[in-house]
């Protein structure tokens, strides 16, 4: 009889234990749902979509923005615009006044894995300071290039200091004209600031709220794999490729290429490694065949990506198309684990 009672005040345990587990997982599994997304790189070439919502929660052109300010209470990192190809110099020299030449400059691109301690502007002050002492540098900004691979210029730029939660900047042509001052504010709802250098400087309206959205369909900077149409060779390292991003707050991807995307479940997620880089997914889910001119889907690659939430959603790509020279198609299947 005492035995009886133990057995079955294991079996009461162990229900328990499985009920908190599945209680943990949060989400009840819903059908496969497949998504197209239509690109234009000149009017839509960056979509955001949000995996909770099941929608798309933002759109913006490659072209609408030049540098990235960091919102996040103590950090200070700035960023370029790598989807057009943006690069900068660090000249060392502290007279922002003095013209500089039009020249091909030893180049330096922000990391294509998104490390924020990876960019091409880099430390550009003291940031042990509240408010960070800037070192006066005057760097040149490549512009990048256009969707026909046309050179957008450049431009020289200092960051003057920080102070009362707002970067002090100045930007200008080489020559000294068009020279403006800005200050840029962080808003922390976001994950930057976004400028655009047009004219006399912009603060223009990119990502949606960094709450909002997981990944982002854009033509970005990665490291040169193939020699696809799709690619716009940046350097003999480096080229433009149409592929996903991942939003970089709290968001994590992993890669999996042992299951089928239909039997890929929420207990198969310990035997996976999630990373934080923003390029986890990338292009890796398709590549150039040469001898049917055309792209082939990569078999048996999904990936799963872990929300702010700590939800799981398992991603499948079906389909890319490049419809011309600006429109892709790219479609995927997305199931929640």
């Amino acid at each position: 009889m005492r035995s009886l009672k133990f057995f079955i005040s294991i079996l009461t345990l162990s229900c328990c234990f499985q009920s908190c587990f599945i209680e943990d997982r949060g989400m009840e599994p819903i059908p496969p749902k497949t998504i197209e997304f239509r690109t234009d790189i000149q009017s839509k070439g960056q979509i955001y979509y949000s995996l909770k919502d099941s929608k798309i929660v933002g759109e913006s052109s490659l072209y609408d923005w030049d540098l990235g300010f960091d919102c996040r209470k103590n950090d200070f990192n700035i960023i370029v615009n790598s989807s057009k190809g943006m690069a900068a110099f660090n000249t060392g020299d502290k007279d922002f006044e003095k013209p500089f030449k039009h020249e091909a400059y030893p180049w330096k691109f922000d990391h294509p894995c998104g490390d924020l301690g990876m960019t091409c502007i880099g430390e550009w002050g003291d940031f042990s300071f509240e408010n960070p002492q800037s070192f006066e540098n005057v760097y040149i900004l490549n512009l990048g290039i256009d969707r026909e691979g046309k050179k957008l210029g450049l431009k020289k730029f200092k960051i003057h200091g920080f102070a009362s939660k707002h970067y002090l900047i100045q930007i200008a042509n080489l020559d000294n004209t068009n020279s403006y001052s800005l200050v840029i504010p962080k808003r922390p709802d976001y994950n930057f600031t976004y400028l655009s250098t047009r004219d006399t400087g912009l603060i223009v309206h990119i990502e949606p709220r960094k709450q909002d959205w997981d990944l982002v369909i854009s033509t970005y900077l990665d490291s040169l794999k193939d020699d696809s149409p799709d690619t716009k060779k940046i350097t003999n390292e480096l080229a433009l490729s149409a592929g996903v991003l991942q939003n970089r707050y709290k968001r994590l991807v992993a890669l999996d290429t042992i299951n089928s995307f239909e039997h890929l479940n929420f207990f198969d997620l310990n035997d996976l490694e999630f990373s934080h880089f923003i390029n986890a997914i990338g292009n890796r889910w398709k590549k150039w065949d040469p001898d049917s001119n055309d792209y082939k889907i990569s078999k048996y690659r999904q990936f799963v990506l872990q929300d702010l939430d700590g939800f799981y959603y398992a991603i499948e790509f079906e389909r890319y198309q490049k419809i011309d020279v600006n429109k892709s198609i790219i479609r995927l299947r997305v199931k929640n684990l």
